[in-house]
């Protein structure tokens, strides 16, 4: 058997393994809660549907407020609901629903009665605690709480008001049908539309395990305990936001100031939608906001009404679809480069997507865990099997790669071996020099094999922290380090990295020479030059023998800038351009305006400084009065007052005598104090030295 016949045969046993343990994984039901969470993203991205049967009545912040002096909501004065209840049947109101369990006895019961009685009203009933599933399938409740006896004979209906969460805490079903002592008892969303429907029950026959028959329709049956999927109209009512039912605050109704033609003939739910109540649940439209259970039920009302039931789609569509995924996806991913099948199963998932949200629209609920996962798990396999198994050759490459291309290079190598073709392009990056201090010098006062293993490690220390902002180290020169940021990826803060490692470089010295003075090795003073601008990136050299790096005249003058710090005394020195492009947050000051060796053109240039720990307030105090000095040695120098300014500087360096800009400064303005330039000199420092 060939190599490739093989592979072949190998991936596509990886896909039919993944089919067949999602298919068993489907059939157990172990991943429920992802498939119901899954659905719920799209309630979320559907529009809302306005209700032209349904209404709510709501008992909001706005009526406790208005209300407070009557007590709580439970304890209100039964005349409020009396009343309200009377001013939705003379406006016309078809069924008023109310989501308030009327079990314990009050003196205005009769008042409430009366109005009850002159309406076309459902009360509420509760199943408690405990609860079991009856063989019929449905919950049965060895206790029900029940309005008063005067009202419930006044009413048209009762339904039950239990809500049912699924095991994450969310509302997605209602329970149509629950038992009680052996009695049927419907819903409060099934008893509402009968009314309104005019029909004589709500229960009209037995239940089907997958129906349940009702005003001539078939109510889909989700679950085995009698639960239809709630089609949600919209998101929970919020202020400012579109409602999919007419909403009317209780306390506008009670007082006569709400207009009422809204709710004309539709079937109209009294109740909580207030904060700081119990009575609210995450449901599948729920974003950042619970919904009260009087919108649930309004909810299941307008489904059962519209109708706009959801049914399950049939297993044998999941299963077609979870094998023809997954073999897709899985002989993709063998035959194809990479990223063609990832695509592709990127695709699949999404077209799958598009799909289920159609056929949503139209009343099917497809599973949305299942068929999605079958071409991601099978392209995960079969590239897995293919990177440790069958890429022995690239595994080789990086191997060699990894000798002499930076870690970031060869990821995008990799990624595209086309890149290894001579050539660059023109961007905008960061690049540093860095060099050490007199280094011949240093290196005669230690032996060959203990300087190697000092300049190794000094190496690597400044280069792990050029790595671990995200830099490239380009080259080494002797003691010399070349990195840059903004490339083989593109960096937006490439500046603001550059800086960070520099002055973690600076840290990483120190600790350095705190090591080092323990074995004998004297410190040493390292000098390092950061300029942005646009170069030109990429493969530089030969056709057999080429690097990834960076040329051009803003690399050019990196380098020189670097060279600056024996000229300032300074460590760290920075061009405007990088001061601009690394934002803020950073402390330095303001050394020259120079004109490197080689250069015409003028750059500006600053002392990048190792910033003070938040709490040293002395040295941050200390800190503040050396700058604000200096600053007003360089306002002098600029203003011709060479004089003042150098005596500013020389009185700075009293307090601070190893500050080498004051020094530097100090000598210059002596100099031009004593042979003046002449009046249209810029101020430009020529620099002699590299």
């Amino acid at each position: 058997m060939t190599r490739r016949r093989r592979r072949s045969l190998t991936a596509l046993g990886i896909a039919v393994a993944t089919a067949l343990i999602l298919l068993n994984t489907a059939r157990l039901g172990l991943l429920s809660t992802w498939q119901a969470q899954g659905s719920d993203f799209l309630f979320k991205a559907k529009a809302v549907e306005p209700s032209s049967r349904v209404g709510i009545v709501a008992i909001d912040d706005h009526s406790i407020r208005e209300l407070a002096g009557d007590g709580r909501v439970f304890a209100w004065p039964r005349s409020h609901y009396a009343k309200v209840i009377s001013s939705l049947a003379q406006a016309g109101v078809r069924v008023v629903v109310m989501d308030i369990l009327f079990d314990t006895q009050s003196p205005e019961d009769d008042m409430l009665a009366q109005a009850i009685a002159g309406a076309n009203v459902v009360l509420p009933v509760a199943g408690e605690i405990p609860a079991a599933l009856a063989p019929e399938g449905f919950l049965a409740y060895d206790l029900l709480a029940v309005p008063v006896p005067g009202l419930a004979r006044a009413a048209a209906a009762l339904g039950h008001v239990n809500i049912d969460p699924d095991g994450d805490g969310t509302v997605r079903r209602q329970q149509l049908v629950i038992s009680n002592l052996g009695q049927e008892v419907p819903s409060l969303a099934l008893a509402a539309a009968a009314r309104y429907l005019r029909r004589p029950t709500a229960l009209e026959g037995p239940a089907a395990s997958d129906a349940l028959r009702f005003a001539g329709r078939a109510i889909p049956i989700v679950d085995g305990r009698r639960g239809m999927q709630i089609n949600y109209a919209g998101a929970p009512i919020q202020p400012g936001r579109p409602s999919p039912f007419p909403v009317v605050s209780f306390v506008d109704v009670l007082r006569g100031n709400a207009d009422l033609a809204s709710l004309r003939d539709r079937v109209v739910l009294v109740g909580l939608v207030a904060t700081g109540f119990a009575d609210d649940y995450w449901t599948p439209p729920s974003v950042g906001r619970k919904m009260s259970g009087v919108e649930i039920h309004a909810n299941a009302m307008e489904t059962i009404l519209r109708p706009a039931f959801l049914r399950r789609a049939g297993e044998l569509e999941a299963v077609l679809a979870i094998v023809l995924f997954a073999l897709a996806a899985g002989l993709g991913a063998l035959r194809l480069r990479i990223l063609v099948p990832a695509g592709v199963a990127l695709a699949i998932v999404l077209a799958y997507f598009v799909g289920a949200s159609v056929l949503f629209d139209r009343g099917v609920l497809e599973n949305m865990v299942y068929p999605p996962l079958a071409p991601l798990l099978s392209f995960a396999a079969v590239t897995t099997y293919r990177v440790i198994f069958a890429e022995s050759d690239q595994r080789a490459a990086r191997r060699l790669l990894s000798g002499y291309l930076s870690p970031s290079v060869m990821v995008e190598v990799l990624k595209d071996p086309d890149q290894l073709r001579l050539g660059g392009e023109k961007r905008t990056m960061t690049v540093l020099f860095s060099d050490v201090r007199g280094f011949t010098t240093y290196s005669e006062q230690l032996e060959p094999e203990a300087l190697a293993r000092f300049l190794n490690e000094y190496l690597t220390e400044m280069s792990a922290e050029v790595f671990e902002h995200e830099g490239v180290v380009d080259k080494y020169m002797g003691d010399g380090i070349m990195a840059f940021w903004g490339a083989p990826v593109e960096q937006p803060e490439h500046a603001r990295q550059a800086c960070l490692a520099a002055l973690g470089m600076m840290r990483r010295l120190r600790r350095l020479h705190e090591r080092w003075r323990q074995a004998g090795i004297p410190a040493f003073v390292i000098g390092i030059g950061i300029h942005t601008g646009t170069m030109s990136v990429g493969n530089m050299g030969s056709r057999e023998r080429f690097s990834y790096t960076v040329i051009g005249d803003a690399v050019n003058l990196s380098s020189r800038i670097e060279g600056l710090n024996k000229l300032y005394g300074t460590s760290i020195v920075i061009s405007e351009a990088t001061l601009q492009a690394a934002g803020g947050g950073f402390d330095h000051r303001f050394l020259d305006l120079v004109a490197v060796k080689g250069k015409k053109e003028p750059v500006a240039v600053y002392e990048l400084l190792l910033p003070i720990d938040g709490d040293d307030l002395a040295t941050r105090s200390s800190r503040d009065e050396m700058l604000k000095s200096y600053e007003e040695g360089v306002r002098l120098s600029a203003d011709r007052h060479w004089q003042e300014a150098g005596t500013a500087f020389q009185r700075l360096l009293e307090t601070c005598p190893k500050d080498g800009p004051a020094a530097f400064h100090a000598q210059r303005c002596a100099e031009l104090a004593e042979n003046p330039p002449p009046p249209d000199w810029d101020g430009v420092y020529v620099a002699k030295a590299k």
